[in-house]
């Protein structure tokens, strides 16, 4: 067996080793630029893309490339994304409109016949208060202005009753007198449904207007004890048309040839409470029941039509809008320019008792959508009808986290307007009215619902006791790549 020889073996010394090491440094050193070059050369910058609405509604994008540089472009009716150099991974973030909120109410009506039969079905137990208003009489017509009269208003009847909730009402209003046609077979009607059948030749020949039909409530199935009102009597040619059964009965005659007004004393002055129902400020030119004027020339005019009204006595509270849906979708690869759309909020309600409207939808071009939210519902929240206030419904939160207030509970209308406020201008397009650019935290959100107090109270004006809904805040459309 061989043995070897330790001291004939060769090995590097220290000094060669430190040499040589010395050499790889320098080398690395040297060649550190063109591998940071060939790195900085296949890097995948990181940038940001971004379409929104501005305070006018219209499209605005914006750029910004590793969290530093940007840029900011107004583009109109639509954004233009254009796809970038070396992005590997598109990244799409789309928000709808928010919905808008819906109006409060202060004592609406639940339910009306303004001349056909109507149902409603009792949404709670408690009192209701109930108006009925016969139809009007027709007006008269005679040749040679002799004797002519205006048909009798309809009678009236205003009752408090104790509902359950389920019952099942029906309200029938009674149609108007037809009136007495003219006395000349020649003439034309100008003022609506007459008599045909009366062809008198002389001025003694008189056309009577004919009675008004009455109007009824009552449970279905129970027909013994209706609320009812009789229709009034038509003109003749000696007489204006008597009114029909009802508290405001003695009252409700006009002379000559002028026909019934059932609105036109005093003595009628609780039913105000339902006329601020269907006529801003209670203006007494509500003509449910009037009698139709005589004639002396061509035809009468027919008696209008009769109503039934129910009032639950309650006040109500709008509820908010709903935010706009968010859709998300990656893309590896995008080759041409998209068109990039986003949804304004929906409209706030500007009339009592009425919803907000759905939010519009944002678009990625034909990749990817999100719905606009639907607007808030009326009544979402209900009261007695006693001193009391209800604020409106909150909107619903953006996805970023923001969200917009429900009307207040002070006697303005200001205050009681959900937020994001459309304001009480009417003259301004509704669709216009109330446009504003969200913030960074409320894209999408819905609009506030409007407040409610009730009629009862003294604090508030007629015009101070419901709130407006809230326009929904606009959408979004972000994209991410690397």
């Amino acid at each position: 067996m061989n043995k070897y020889n330790m001291k004939n073996l060769n090995a590097f010394s220290l000094t060669e080793v430190l040499v040589t090491m010395f050499i790889i440094m320098l080398l690395i050193i040297a060649s550190a630029p063109m591998i940071t070059k060939k790195n900085a050369k296949n890097k995948n910058p990181h940038g940001v893309w971004e379409c929104y609405l501005d305070e006018n509604g219209k499209h605005v994008s914006k750029t910004t490339m590793d969290g530093q540089s940007s840029s900011t472009k107004s583009e109109g009716d639509y954004c233009l994304f254009k796809p970038q150099t070396n992005a590997k991974v598109y990244t799409v973030l789309v928000i709808g409109g928010g919905g808008g909120g819906a109006s409060g109410t202060a004592y609406a009506v639940d339910a009306a016949s303004y001349g056909s039969s109507v149902s409603y079905t009792a949404e709670a137990s408690g009192e209701y208060k109930i108006l009925v208003v016969g139809g009007g009489g027709g007006g008269s017509a005679t040749i040679g202005g002799q004797g002519n009269r205006g048909g009798g208003a309809g009678g009236v009847k205003y009752e408090t009753r104790t509902l359950n909730k389920g019952d099942l009402c029906v309200l029938e209003a009674g149609m108007g007198g037809v009136s007495g046609g003219s006395a000349d077979p020649d003439a034309e009607s100008t003022t609506g449904e007459i008599d045909e059948s009366c062809t008198g030749t002389t001025w003694k020949d008189v056309c009577n207007g004919k009675d008004g039909k009455s109007s009824k409530f009552y449970l279905y199935g129970d027909y013994s004890n209706p609320i009812e009102a009789t229709g009034g009597k038509g003109g003749t040619n000696n007489k204006v048309g008597d009114p029909g059964d009802g508290q405001c009965g003695s009252m409700a005659r006009a002379s000559g040839s002028r026909g019934g007004r059932l609105f036109s004393d005093g003595n009628c002055s609780y039913t105000k409470e339902f006329m601020n129902s269907v006529n801003s400020g209670g203006a007494t030119t509500v003509t449910f029941g009037h009698g139709g004027d005589g004639s002396t020339t061509e035809d009468a005019y027919p008696g209008r039509n009769g109503v039934v009204m129910l009032i639950s006595g309650s006040h109500h509270a709008g509820g908010g809008g709903k935010r706009g849906s968010t859709a998300y979708m990656s893309l590896n690869k995008i080759t041409d320019e998209v068109k990039v759309y986003v949804g304004q909020g929906g409209a706030g309600a500007i009339t009592e008792d009425t919803n907000g409207e759905q939010g519009q939808n944002s678009a990625f071009g034909y990749y990817v959508t999100a719905k606009g939210g639907t607007g808030g519902k009326a009544r979402y929240k209900s009261a007695g009808a006693d001193n009391s206030a209800l604020p409106g419904e909150e909107g619903a939160i953006s996805p970023y986290g923001g969200s917009l207030a429900g009307g207040g509970t002070s006697c303005s209308a200001e205050s009681m307007n959900g937020k994001n406020d459309m304001g009480t201008n009417n003259s301004i397009d509704k669709d216009k009215r109330g446009i504003k650019a969200a913030g960074p935290t409320e894209y999408g959100a819905g609009g506030g619902g409007g407040s409610s107090f009730s009629k009862v109270s003294t604090s508030c004006t007629i015009d101070e006791r419901w709130g407006r809904g809230g326009r929904g805040m606009p959408g979004y459309v972000r994209v991410e790549w690397n």
